[in-house]
Formats: C-alpha cells, sequence, structure tokens
C-alpha cells in the first residue's frame, strides 16, 4: 500500500504491479493534488513524495514508470533532483514532466539542460497533461523493449562468440591432429613402400637375366607389381606434399627454377623419360622474381605437367608458358594438345578423387588427386587455378603470382 495525498486527505490506493505508476513529486502538497487527481482517474497507480525527501527511497518504494515534478518555479535543488534521476536511470529510461506555476526562458532551458522530457506552465488542460503522460510512458516502453531485445542480443552474442571460440579451439586441435597423422603416415609408407619397390625390381632384374621356364607369365605379373608400387609411390608423394602445402614460405622465387624442379621430379618418377622431352619451355620477355613459394610452385607444375603428358597424345608438346602481364603480375600455363574436357566435367576436374570417367580411369594410371594439390597449394599463395579446354582441343590450365616487392617484406 502506498499513501497518495488527493486534495489534501490521506488516501491509501493499492498499487497493481500490471498497471503504471506514477511518482508525483511537489514542494507543498497544494501543486499536486489536482494533478493526483487527474492521474488516478485515468486508471494509473499514484504515489506521491516531497523535494525535500530522499529521491533513492521514493524510486525503490514506488518503482515508478514516469516523475511528474509540481512546482512554483524550477528550483536549483528541483534541477539537481531531475538531474540525480536522469543518471541513475539507467539502463531503465524514466521521463520527467515539469509542471511549473510561471513560464520563463531560464527555467525551461535550465530544466532541459537537467533532463527533464517535457515541461508544462499552469493553468493546463488535463487533456494536454494526459497526452504527454501517455506518449512518455509509450516512449519509455518501447526503450524498455528495445532494450530487453539488445540484452538478449547480448547475450545471444556471447553464446556465439563461445560457441566460436570451441569451434576454433577444436579446429586447431583438428589441424595439429591431421598434420600429425599426414607427416606420420607418409614417413611410415615411405620406408616400406622402398623396400618393396627394390625388391621387385630385384626380381624383375634375375627374371630377365634367368629366362626361365614360364619367364612370360612371371614378367607380366612383375611389371603389374612395378606399376603398382609406381602408383602407390605417386600416393605417397601426395601426401608428402599435402603436408608441405600447409607451410609454405612466400619469398622471391626465380620461375625458371621451379620449372626445373618439377620437370626433374617428373624425370624420377614418370615412366617414360622420353615423354618429359616432349615438354616445350616458352618465355615471353624478361620474367621477374614472384613472390610465392619454389617448392610451391614446382609442385604444382609437376601436377599439371603430369595430366598435361598423360592426358595428351604420344608424341604431341606440352608447352610450359610464362608471361609478364601489366598489372603486375606473371602468367604462368600448361597447354596440352590432347583429350581435353567436357564443359560439363570442368566444374568437378579440382574435386579430391574425381576422374573424368571410367575409361579414362582404366587408360591412365593415378587416383586424382593432382589438380586438388595443385589448387590447395596455390590457394595457401593466394592464387586460384584456371582451364580451358574442349573435347579433342587440349587444356590450358593457368595461374597468375605478384612480382615480388622487397618493400613488402616484414
Amino acid at each position: 500500500m502506498i499513501t497518495t495525498s488527493l486534495k489534501g486527505r490521506e488516501t491509501l490506493i493499492a498499487v497493481d504491479p500490471m498497471r503504471q505508476t506514477i511518482l508525483v513529486v511537489d514542494d507543498n502538497h497544494t501543486n499536486s493534488a489536482d494533478l493526483c487527481l487527474v492521474l488516478h482517474q485515468a486508471g494509473y497507480d499514484v504515489s506521491t513524495g516531497n523535494c525535500t525527501a530522499s529521491i533513492d527511497e521514493l524510486l525503490a518504494l514506488s518503482q515508478p514508470q514516469l516523475i511528474v515534478l509540481a512546482v512554483q518555479v524550477p528550483e536549483d535543488s528541483c534541477l539537481a533532483l531531475c538531474a540525480r534521476v536522469k543518471q541513475a536511470e539507467q539502463p531503465a529510461f524514466l521521463p520527467i514532466i515539469v509542471v511549473a506555476a510561471e513560464d520563463g526562458a531560464f527555467a525551461r532551458l535550465a530544466s532541459t539542460e537537467s533532463g527533464v522530457d517535457a515541461y508544462l506552465v499552469r493553468p493546463i488542460q488535463e487533456d494536454e497533461f494526459l497526452v504527454q503522460v501517455r506518449t512518455l510512458l509509450n516512449i519509455r516502453q518501447r526503450f524498455e523493449a528495445l532494450s530487453g531485445a539488445n540484452r538478449q542480443l547480448t547475450r545471444d552474442l556471447e553464446e556465439r562468440n563461445k560457441q566460436l571460440e570451441n569451434a576454433l579451439k577444436t579446429t586447431r586441435e583438428l589441424d595439429v591432429i591431421k598434420t600429425a597423422i599426414v607427416r606420420n603416415v607418409s614417413h611410415e609408407l615411405r620406408t616400406p613402400l622402398l623396400q618393396v619397390k627394390s625388391a621387385i625390381a630385384l626380381l624383375d632384374e634375375e627374371a630377365r637375366a634367368g629366362l626361365p621356364t614360364g619367364a612370360p607369365f612371371l614378367l607380366r605379373l612383375l611389371s603389374m607389381a612395378i606399376q603398382a608400387t609406381g602408383r602407390l609411390e605417386s600416393t605417397v608423394a601426395n601426401i608428402t606434399q599435402l603436408a608441405e602445402s600447409q607451410n609454405l614460405r612466400l619469398e622471391a622465387v626465380v620461375l625458371n627454377e621451379s620449372v626445373d624442379l618439377a620437370i626433374r621430379n617428373l624425370e624420377r618418377n614418370w615412366k617414360s623419360q622420353d615423354d618429359c622431352a616432349r615438354i616445350e619451355k616458352h618465355y615471353e620477355g624478361a620474367i621477374p622474381l614472384v613472390r610465392g613459394d619454389k617448392r610451391g610452385i614446382a609442385q604444382v607444375l609437376q601436377h599439371l605437367l603430369d595430366n598435361a603428358l598423360k592426358f595428351s597424345p604420344q608424341g604431341g608438346p606440352v608447352e610450359i608458358i610464362i608471361r609478364p602481364l601489366d598489372d603486375g603480375t606473371v602468367w604462368v600455363a600448361v597447354r596440352d594438345h590432347g583429350i581435353g574436357i567436357a564443359k560439363r566435367e570442368l566444374k568437378h576436374i579440382f574435386e579430391a578423387f574425381y576422374q573424368v570417367d571410367a575409361s579414362t580411369t582404366r587408360r591412365f594410371s593415378g587416383v586424382g588427386v593432382g589438380l586438388t594439390l595443385a589448387k590447395l597449394i596455390l590457394d595457401q599463395m593466394g592464387s586460384q587455378l584456371h582451364v580451358e579446354s574442349a573435347p579433342g582441343k587440349g587444356s590450358t590450365f593457368s595461374f597468375t603470382l605478384p612480382v615480388y616487392d622487397p618493400n613488402e617484406e616484414s
């Protein structure tokens, strides 16, 4: 129960927590009695207080949604009270209406500076007064709704940030595990594979030297084993390159050195060194240093050359074209004149383990990860792999690298 003064009488009004409460503060009861009556008849819960009372106690007791300050003239003590209310109102919005007995520009300005939301001068119209009350209460309700939505949004963002932090932590842990697995697998496979390859090579030499009965069948088995170990060796090499692609170092690179490294790697792995002789290098003009990773570029070119040699007719040329561009980059391309790629297949060729069709898979060895690795390595260097191809007319795979600028070194 809250004591409310109406027309000089002390009346007990039951405060309904679902209704809106208005605190009327004055310097004497005669200034506020009529306002309290109007508000009460309009359906508001009304509580009263005096300017000399503690505003903190008044606010704590009545918990109003709006304050009406009824005074003769807004004095310094009243304006200080308004300022204190405004300073303490966060996070809520507590509107204040001043109802003064006298008007004056100075009083209005001082009230506005103290945070007063509306300034009325007696005699006031009841409708005008209630419109101001309803308007400010509606503003307060909207403010509270926005504040509530903002608090909920803040909680949602905090929760989302926690989820992202946990996901990032998990991703980092998985990256560490993935890198460790890739490196260990490539290391553990390489040694036994080398032993198997050496053993098969020795058996093949013995079989060809001794030519025992049934040698043709034995030689076919050994040839199949040699091809299988070659494919395994290529797969292990791809796994190793995958591990290395996670730790590229961007620095000044002489493209010709990367090209030569790629060709040397092919000559060691390609079953016929004669095929590497089909590679033609076309350097158009003076080729500047580029920014990239020497081994990474060599791996990309190795995969592109491997595909070009594999899918082009025997004896057809495979070209490496390097050309400086006017935009501060160098264009690098590998072009063949082979079977080409159908338009519907172009969007799939960079997918891991994808083969154009079953007949190609049977005719040419490989597990379909070369282009995927090439794209991954270029992504790490901030470049993209492009392809132009048509069935029966060959393919051109290309990418660009920025010209090396020593000023970019940190």
